[in-house]
Formats: C-alpha cells, structure tokens, sequence
C-alpha cells in the first residue's frame, strides 16, 4: 500500500546506526538497505569457537564438539559447567537455525508470489498507535532500545507476527502456510494488536518519544 506522509512507530536498537537515528533526518530505505534481521540470517553459522591445538582458538561446527564428547570416556569428563556451556551453545545454535530457515522460506515465497511487498530483509519496522504497546511489552529492553515517531511515504505493509509460520513445520508446510503472513486476513483484536509493518520509502523522523 502506497502512503504519504503518514505517521508511524520505529523501535530503534540503540547500537544500530546511531549517525542516521537524529530528529529531523531523512532516511531512504531501499533494497540496498540490510535489517538487523537480514544481517543476523546472512552470519548464521552451526559453529562455536573452541580452544585447540597450541591454545589456538578456532571455529569449530558444533557437532563435531558432540561427536568428541560421545566417547564414552570423553562423556565422563563433563561437568555441570560445561554441560550448561554445551546445552546453551546447543540452544542458540538451534534458534538462529530455526530463523533463518523460516526467513529464507519467507523471502523465497515473497519473491515468487507477491515481489511488491517490502521484503523482510531491506526493510524498516513499524508500528501504529494500536500495536505499539503489544512491542515495547514484548520487546522489554528499555536499555537497549529508542522509541521515534517518523512520517513515511511509499510502500507500506502490514501483517502480524501472528501469522508467522512455527518452527515446527517442514520446509513444504512452511511454504504453504507463509502465505498467511504475505496475504494476511485480520480476524481477531489480538491480530490487530500484533500488527507489525513492513516500509520501503522515505522516512522523516520527527520526535524521539520516551519507552512507556
């Protein structure tokens, strides 16, 4: 949706771009702008750092750490602190996995079926009066974050992270049930609660706001 001069929400992270995120700057977002989540997508890896030989630290894929710790004399040296190190390895490893498998399905979708719409990865994040509360709430890092109020004119797209699809799915489920994230049908107040928006276009940032 094409709009002018409309009045919007930007959760800023406060270590991203703190140059261009002054009151009365103008940004243009464009396809060769990266967001934080194109950027995360594009740096994922299945590895961690590990100490080796000569205490050279390298970078090692995580389940070759596994496989060594598999030996059943090997298993008898973890302790408590290492299990907890693994475990937490283990669990971000698997989470960033999950996202960016889940964004390239999305972006692959988009692309084939709907190219118009502001692509999740070179796009800006916003929020209207409504939605607003439901993301400094779910956000909950004052520290780490800015609030502006901007005016925006070009593409515009809303949907909910409502519609997103679950990691649980398989890569052919997750296709098939993106397109309610790109064709969204807002049923439900909680949905409209959840908006979020997708915006492509010229950003006027008018007001630094205080994080409620």
């Amino acid at each position: 949706m094409e709009v002018k001069n409309k009045t919007m929400y930007h959760i800023q992270n406060t270590d991203k771009f703190k140059n261009i995120w002054q009151v009365g700057n103008i940004i243009t977002i464009s396809d060769k702008f990266n967001s934080n989540l194109c950027e995360a997508v594009k740096k994922y890896s299945p590895a961690v750092y590990s100490d080796g030989d000569n205490d050279e630290v390298k970078r090692i894929s995580f389940d070759r750490i596994i496989d060594h710790y598999m030996d059943e004399d090997k298993f008898k040296t973890i302790d408590k602190e290492l299990a907890l190190r693994m475990m937490n390895e283990a669990r971000c490893i698997i989470k960033n996995s999950n996202l960016s498998r889940r964004e390239k399905i999305m972006e692959e979708y988009r692309l084939e079926h709907c190219p118009n719409i502001p692509s999740r990865y070179h796009s800006i994040w916003l929020a209207d009066e409504k939605s607003l509360e439901f993301w400094l709430k779910e956000l909950n890092k004052r520290d780490y974050f800015n609030l502006f109020k901007v005016e925006v004119t070009g593409n515009l797209f809303k949907s909910s992270d409502m519609f997103i699809p679950d990691d649980i799915l398989t890569n052919d489920e997750m296709y098939e049930y993106t397109e309610k994230y790109w064709n969204p049908i807002f049923t439900e107040e909680i949905e409209e609660k959840r908006a979020e928006y997708l915006f492509q276009g010229k950003v006027k940032i008018l007001s630094k706001e205080k994080m409620k």
